[in-house]
């Protein structure tokens, strides 16, 4: 669970990221590519985003749990 409240920029570039991977996974069923991760939850792994932006804040990996 994120911790920090995010901004709406921040929020802004995720639904951007989705709208882009919507694009890519289209493309990719209109040739025909089969092996790839078609949900969008797995190919954008938003768990790790609180961990980076805390450590973009200068907080230290072990008071990050």
């Amino acid at each position: 669970m994120c911790s920090n409240r995010i901004s709406d920029a921040f929020w802004d570039a995720c639904l951007y990221m989705e709208d882009e991977c919507n694009k890519l996974i289209e493309t990719e069923r209109k040739n025909g590519v089969t092996d790839q991760i078609k949900e969008i939850e797995k190919r954008l792994n938003y768990y790790f985003y609180d961990i980076v932006y805390r450590w973009a804040k200068k907080e230290s990996f072990f008071s990050i749990k």
